[in-house]
């Protein structure tokens, strides 16, 4: 089993995660109006042979060690290549999830899919939940569905390596009554206005980065 170690980042992950909101569908922009991200904190767990060198090159890959066991071989015209996948972490956003998730059943985590539309046909054979906006798909987690296997396949769905992001919020107490397929713009409002954390996809997605306000856990390494 491989360690792990979590990161307190600094003033460029405030920057990397507020383009990456800017970038974002309808929720993430109304996030940017209602949250100060300079009132919070950016971590980022990574096992503990990770390249912690990179750690501030968020926009590139190779902080991960790759798997050399896990190679594949790929047949192209006839000729055969040795590939390896790109690792991936999830233990540390999968946890952070699953914690959120299991201390309140009006919880949600709601993770944008900046690559699909409602239109299309591959969202038929998603196992996560889905809600809809205009044009816009979000995934969706709630804590009857908080299983740390079910979290990670909802990520991997959602997953979009250019512009990853995420949501860890609720609704009032007394409204548990989530949408079954259609979210309107008052909805997201006021979900916005209920954001704790933050996650993104960083370092071309090999991990996440995950934005709280200043009640993460006491960090190993501070950079």
């Amino acid at each position: 089993m491989i360690n792990e170690i979590e990161v307190n980042l600094g003033e460029k992950s405030i920057v990397y995660i507020h383009n990456k909101l800017v970038n974002g569908n309808k929720l993430a922009r109304f996030v940017l109006n209602s949250i100060n991200l300079h009132e919070g904190l950016v971590s980022v767990g990574l096992p503990t042979n990770a390249n912690l060198n990179k750690i501030e090159d968020f926009k590139s890959g190779g902080i991960l060690l790759p798997h050399a066991s896990q190679k594949e071989e790929i047949i192209i015209h006839h000729d055969t290549y040795s590939a390896t996948p790109i690792p991936r972490y999830f233990n540390y956003v999968v946890r952070n999830i699953a914690t959120f998730l299991k201390t309140g059943t009006n919880r949600v985590c709601i993770l944008e899919n900046a690559n699909a539309k409602p239109s299309d046909p591959a969202l038929g054979y998603c196992k996560s939940l889905l809600w809809v906006n205009d044009d816009e798909v979000y995934h969706v987690i709630v804590g009857k569905d908080s299983s740390k296997a079910n979290i990670k396949n909802t990520i991997i769905e959602a997953q979009s390596l250019w512009n990853f992001v995420g949501f860890l919020t609720s609704f009032p107490a007394g409204e548990q009554h989530f949408p079954q397929t259609k979210l309107l713009d008052a909805v997201l409002v006021i979900l916005s206005k209920r954001v704790e954390k933050i996650i993104v996809g960083v370092y071309d997605g090999e991990g996440y980065l995950i934005w709280g306000k200043n009640d993460l856990t006491q960090t190993v390494k501070n950079v």
